[in-house]
């Protein structure tokens, strides 16, 4: 899928997740959205020419050099005969498995318990790709984020966790996304299937990346899919309901 229809449906998910955070101050649930957003383009950076891995310059291009050789050594290192000998470049390798997703997560972790700035990075980086699902928003998006992150942690101690727990949620979003495209997703890695270890799954119906189905529907259908949750997860949209329902 596209970047746009990427980060409408982890913010979705985003917003699912804050609704369970019920008990968490206001910042904490805000940065748990915003953070699932935005790891909702993390699987891509196994992508170089991406638009995720060209979205904040030299940063997310090393790091995109990096995830993509870890990508291909780990296919190379793991795969059956039955897979094609050719990585194909690493591109939906292992950040598109649950393995990968949690590693994002573990990666957030480390950066989160190892200094308040790592926590801020995190967050920025969060903020900045999730910008991409946003033409108006900017570098300064991803350093408010990073701002944020840095200040929310710091003053509220106990909910640390629930920034690693987002960046995990995001990339199965996108891991979710990307099985109802024609290329599917390698979900059930390391296990194998057909001899496969990276056999691919995909839903019975599939559209293609960028097709007219995408960007005229689903892309859609997801920015409304998260209007209505927002709206169910505030309370907006069954006083909405309850308001046409009495005249």
């Amino acid at each position: 899928m596209m970047c746009t229809s990427h980060v409408a449906g982890a913010l979705t998910v985003g917003v699912g997740f804050a609704a369970v955070l019920d008990h968490a101050p206001l910042p904490i649930r805000a940065l748990a959205v915003v953070v699932t957003g935005g790891a909702g383009l993390l699987p891509d950076l196994d992508h170089p020419g991406g638009k995720a891995s060209r979205s904040l310059g030299f940063v997310t291009r090393y790091l995109a050099r990096a995830v993509k050789e870890v990508a291909v050594s780990v296919y190379q290192a793991t795969r059956t005969d039955e897979d094609p000998p050719g990585a194909g470049g690493g591109h939906r390798k292992l950040t598109h498995t649950i393995p990968g997703a949690l590693g994002f997560g573990l990666i957030a972790l480390a950066a989160v318990l190892a200094h308040p700035l790592g926590g801020a990075i995190v967050g920025g980086l969060m903020c900045g790709l999730m910008s991409l699902g946003f033409r108006s928003l900017g570098f300064g998006f991803t350093l408010a984020g990073g701002w944020l992150t840095w200040w929310a942690l710091g003053t509220y101690h106990g909910w640390w966790w629930a920034v690693p727990v987002a960046v995990s949620l995001g990339a199965m979003a996108h891991i979710g996304c990307d099985a109802f495209t024609n290329a599917g997703v390698p979900i059930l890695w390391p296990a194998t299937r057909h001899g496969q270890r990276w056999y691919r799954v995909k839903t019975p119906a599939t559209f293609g990346t960028g097709s007219v189905v995408e960007t005229q529907v689903v892309t859609r259908l997801l920015w409304l899919t998260l209007g209505c949750t927002v709206g169910l997860v505030t309370g907006v949209l069954p006083a909405l309901v309850r308001a046409v329902a009495h005249g």
